[in-house]
């Protein structure tokens, strides 16, 4: 019960200077009292007065709402070239394959890749490049009727038509073979797409 006594007041503590902590990354290391810190942070933000939005925060919530995403806005807002950020990741995460860090990070940055596998040292070195929690701004893109953008079918061949439901997922044949198996994921894959 110390660790969560622990990472309650640290949670609390940065919320009260300004910060905006990491619900996620804070229940993930209370481990087996994950609910009883939920528990705590819950009754806690119920009560604390809401902070006043910082520009960043209003910045992204207007790129929201006009269909962009998040991350790519901050970057924007922070007039930093992708090839930068890329390069400061790469150092950070101490990677070498800049070409397939970048896709990854694009795929992020873009919402189309999912953010909940996406490993936690990703998370603390984008917060140390932005300076702002970017964890808590990375959502996925979703269609006009509300579904993940990110659900698509990869084949080779010509493509088939798109689904009627949603457009952004590729329909395929019960007929076509399955796909073969993928390639065990190397140190940067599991980065951005975790173990599985």
């Amino acid at each position: 019960m110390a660790d969560v006594d622990r990472l309650f007041d640290e949670f609390a503590a940065a919320y009260v200077r300004g910060e905006q902590p990491d619900i996620g990354a804070s229940l993930a290391l209370a481990g087996d009292g994950a609910d009883e810190l939920a528990r705590l942070i819950d009754a806690f933000l119920r009560v604390a007065p809401a902070p006043e939005p910082r520009d960043d925060d209003v910045a992204v919530m207007h790129a929201r709402l006009g269909g962009e995403p998040g991350l790519l806005a901050l970057r924007k807002r922070r007039a930093r070239k992708v090839d930068e950020v890329v390069s400061d990741l790469a150092e950070l995460l101490e990677v070498d394959d800049i070409a397939r860090l970048r896709r990854y990070y694009q795929r992020l940055e873009g919402g189309t890749l999912d953010p909940g596998p996406v490993d936690q040292r990703v998370w603390d070195a984008l917060r140390d490049l932005f300076v702002t929690n970017v964890r808590a701004i990375v959502r996925p893109v979703t269609t006009p009727t509300g579904e993940s953008a990110m659900a698509y079918y990869r084949r080779g061949g010509p493509p088939r038509p798109l689904e009627k439901r949603s457009p952004m997922i590729l329909s395929a044949s019960a007929s076509e073979p399955p796909a073969r198996d993928a390639p065990e994921r190397d140190e940067l894959d599991r980065l951005f797409l975790g173990d599985d």
